[in-house]
């Protein structure tokens, strides 16, 4: 029987680094990740925004038929005329691949979740079983809809996603309606994997 070879790495993750080497990488991550460095970097980017005078602003990303996103909407809608903030919505598939071993799983979770947690912010989530799959195809093209308005409200997305969760019946969306919400729902997801969020 043959020893199996070990691939010795190198970089950061190497396993043969010198006293020196661990020490000076230890003092960088600690300097990198400290609260003063991400304040520093913070006030950076708030005198750039500022410099190029645009708004506070927030990318939001909403997966129609997700427990989680409802209720994001919900306290969205309750602070967004409080907030001097441009939202910017957009549609996303959701957790996919790697990073969803078990999607069935998750669902289930995510409802029992949904409806434990709403009552402590506030918030409602309806007894009820995850939209269908029609229903949700219906919603998004509503919630599509709604996104091409220049002048966004969560308040109207809210009220789709409401509908949807509470059960209610959507008018059958034709199939160049569906394929115009199935681009902005992979423009949203293109958009949140570029900017590096979970997905």
């Amino acid at each position: 029987m043959t020893e199996p070879t070990l691939t010795r790495q190198t970089g950061a993750s190497s396993s043969t680094q010198s006293r020196l080497q661990r020490y000076l990488q230890m003092l960088f991550m600690r300097r990198s990740l400290s609260e003063s460095t991400l304040l520093k970097q913070r006030a950076k980017i708030e005198r750039e925004r500022i410099k190029n005078g645009l708004p506070h602003c927030l990318d939001i990303f909403i997966q129609i038929d997700d427990p989680y996103s409802y209720l994001l909407l919900q306290a969205l809608n309750q602070v967004q005329d409080k907030l001097d903030c441009e939202f910017r919505l957009h549609l996303t598939s959701g957790v996919s691949g790697n990073n969803n071993p078990e999607p069935t799983l998750l669902k289930e979770l995510a409802l029992k979740d949904a409806r434990w947690v709403a009552p402590g912010y506030g918030l409602l989530f309806p007894d009820s079983e995850a939209p269908t799959q029609a229903a949700t195809a219906a919603a998004t093209v509503a919630v599509a809809r709604c996104l091409e308005s220049t002048t966004v409200k969560v308040a109207d997305l809210l009220a789709v996603i409401q509908a949807l969760w509470s059960g209610d019946s959507f008018s059958l969306p034709s199939e160049q309606e569906q394929q115009q919400a199935a681009q902005q729902v992979e423009a949203g997801t293109t958009r949140q994997k570029k900017m590096g969020h979970y997905a």
